[in-house]
């Protein structure tokens, strides 16, 4: 089931500003995230997520609340592309196709709708969509870099990915 996540453009954009990745709406700071407190980011794309625009929503888990960031604030190049070697130590970035997936109830209420109003950003209890969001068919962790590497692996005839899959096929058979 494909969910329409964050369809509007909203104006608002990311940036890391020291140790935090800061949201401004209009040139203006409205919230802000410590890089220290991310337990868990959880990206919800369309299609294969083979490049950072399939990206539809992040989902960043801190200890006490899920914070949901709509794609148009540029999310996906804090996460993928910049302070790699932060989120190669982290091993915290995990992959989910928004055909597989339902947004957590939680979201799906607060501030008059999120899938519906162009919100650029929501934050919820944690224990209203940890639960939700543990049951999702996850892949990961892995950073954007080890999903490139993986997919070009995959792409050769004669990979190793391949003949484990075949072998563990043709075990499976048997």
């Amino acid at each position: 089931m494909m969910i329409p996540f964050f369809r509007h453009h909203t104006g608002a954009r990311t940036a890391w500003k020291g140790q935090d990745i800061v949201v401004y709406v209009g040139g203006v700071e409205t919230d802000r995230i410590s890089a220290a407190e991310i337990e868990r980011v959880v990206l919800v794309h369309r299609s294969d997520g083979n490049t950072p625009g399939d990206l539809e929503v992040a989902l960043i888990q801190l200890s006490n609340e899920l914070v949901a960031l709509s794609a148009d604030t540029g999310i996906a190049g804090r996460i993928l592309f910049e302070r790699q070697a932060f989120w190669n130590e982290r091993a915290c970035i995990y992959w989910v196709s928004s055909r597989s997936v339902a947004l957590p109830r939680a979201l799906r209420r607060c501030r008059g709708g999120l899938l519906s109003s162009g919100v650029p950003i929501a934050r919820v209890a944690a224990a209203e969509a940890t639960a939700a969001l543990d049951s999702w068919p996850l892949a990961g962790p892995q950073t954007w870099e080890e999903r490139k590497q993986m997919r070009i692996e995959r792409a050769r005839p004669f990979s190793r990915a391949n003949m484990a899959a075949a072998m563990s096929t043709a075990h499976a058979g048997h």
